[in-house]
């Protein structure tokens, strides 16, 4: 797939909500990650076509247990599960067959093929779940020579910080930049008691500042109105 042996996991109640998710009747099951070590390989969900799934390799904010993985506990016989249950996931839903088996980038034009990656490479913006504010990739790109052509969308060997995305580009919060955090407190002068941390806040791009005060960083949590 892409240019790396990946693994499918086929079992009927799985494979019937991968195909009904991202409507893509022809999926063959769910693909298993590519990346890693033996920790990671064929034993999660590929990050590339399941983002925040939380049997993805690793961790990051907002992951769900969703319908997969109930479906996954489901077809091993041992379970019963009920899906109304399952936290609710919008990564590539109803995206079709190319965001399963297509490449997330245009290596022509550097452009990302779905808006769930990100473009250009390092620039600034909301994570795909609204809950956290990021950079596009790498906040410092770096080269390896272990990248695979396939993966190498810059043509310059640059790696993005997730080592399971099969170095698609995603703007990722963290728990500095997460806006349901209410742990964390942004330094400086900014627009911190004009904010709101804490569930349902989202996160908004923007250049606010006081009047006289230096700009000092660059997403803001505000609870929209409903």
């Amino acid at each position: 797939m892409n240019g790396v042996k990946t693994l499918v996991l086929d079992v009927a109640p799985l494979t019937e909500r991968v195909r009904n998710y991202f409507n893509c009747p022809t999926a063959r099951g769910a693909y298993l990650e590519n990346q890693g070590g033996s920790g990671s390989v064929g034993s999660h969900f590929e990050r590339r076509v399941f983002g925040n799934e939380v049997m993805t390799a690793s961790s990051m904010i907002d992951q769900r247990i969703s319908e997969f993985s109930l479906a996954l506990l489901e077809g091993t016989g041992w379970y019963k599960v009920n899906y109304e249950l399952a936290e609710p996931m919008t990564y590539g839903k109803n995206k079709g067959c190319d965001f399963l088996n297509k490449k997330c980038m245009n290596k022509k034009t550097r452009t990302a093929n779905f808006p769930e990656f990100c473009s250009p490479l390092t620039s600034r913006g909301v994570s795909w779940t609204g809950r956290g504010y990021g950079v596009c990739g790498t906040n410092f790109p770096e080269a390896s020579s272990d990248l695979i052509d396939d993966f190498d969308y810059w043509k310059n060997q640059t790696v993005v910080v997730d080592k399971f995305s099969d170095n698609c580009p995603m703007i990722l919060s963290s728990h500095r930049t997460d806006c349901e955090n209410t742990k964390y407190i942004n330094p400086g002068p900014n627009l911190d008691e004009y904010e709101f941390r804490g569930p349902g806040s989202k996160a908004f791009m923007g250049s606010l500042a006081r009047q006289g005060d230096y700009y000092s960083h660059f997403g803001y949590c505000f609870k929209p109105k409903v």
